[in-house]
């Protein structure tokens, strides 16, 4: 997180699994974070896109047997992208751009580009 406000990252489903608490999935304001993060999570934005996040996830567990620890993180990830979510790519934690804005570039809704709206089309 880098505070500046024109960063995308994503959070891991890790955050959402409270510690000794099984089958339990949290996720707005609950998640675990780190003070610094808790800025950026605590909107309703993210709070909307975690709660998808484990929506998807709460249903795989059940799909699955029940166990949301044993939910598959990359059958995830691709159920997200399918209901449209924006992601990064695989191996990018964290992309920072003063004019950063989410787009979808071949159906995957993974790339992140770059689009300023005080310009003309």
């Amino acid at each position: 997180f880098t505070g500046s406000g024109k960063a995308v990252y994503e959070i891991p489903y890790r955050c959402c699994l409270p510690q000794g608490l099984d089958n339990v999935l949290v996720a707005g304001r609950c998640i675990s974070v780190t003070h610094e993060a808790f800025g950026s999570i605590r909107v309703m934005a993210t709070c909307m896109a975690v709660g998808q996040g484990v929506g998807l996830a709460a249903a795989m567990a059940v799909q699955a047997g029940g166990n949301t620890r044993a939910v598959d993180t990359d059958k995830l990830v691709a159920g997200l992208i399918d209901q449209g979510q924006f992601l990064l790519k695989e191996g990018v934690t964290e992309r920072v751009d003063p004019e950063l804005r989410m787009h979808r570039q071949g159906g995957s809704g993974e790339i992140a580009g770059h689009h300023n709206p005080f310009e003309s089309n």
